[in-house]
């Protein structure tokens, strides 16, 4: 019975988490310059737009970051987290 159970419980809570949307989207990348030289240890600006469809140009979000790069060029960032410059990242379809 008690195995049951749980296996209810399980299942439960499999189903609730399964619909919910994320908060952020983790990134990282590498800065280059024209050269294709990274950019260490520099303060740098980034926007980000999430498009309708892959070969669409119309955005539903947009936003910016300004984070610092490493020693390598390398920078880490939340989409989601960002200064929004357009849409509303909460009530995207990610379907």
């Amino acid at each position: 019975m008690k195995k049951l159970l749980l296996l209810l419980l399980l299942c439960c809570f499999s189903l609730i988490s399964f619909g919910q949307t994320p908060k952020t989207i983790s990134y990282q990348g590498v800065a280059r310059n024209a050269t294709g030289q990274p950019i260490p240890n520099q303060n740098i600006k980034i926007q980000l737009s999430l498009l309708e469809t892959a070969t669409s140009s119309n955005s539903l979000y947009t936003e910016t970051h300004t984070p610092t790069t490493s020693g390598q060029g390398l920078f880490a960032l939340q989409i989601g987290a960002g200064t929004v410059l357009g849409g509303t990242y909460a009530t995207l379809d990610w379907s």
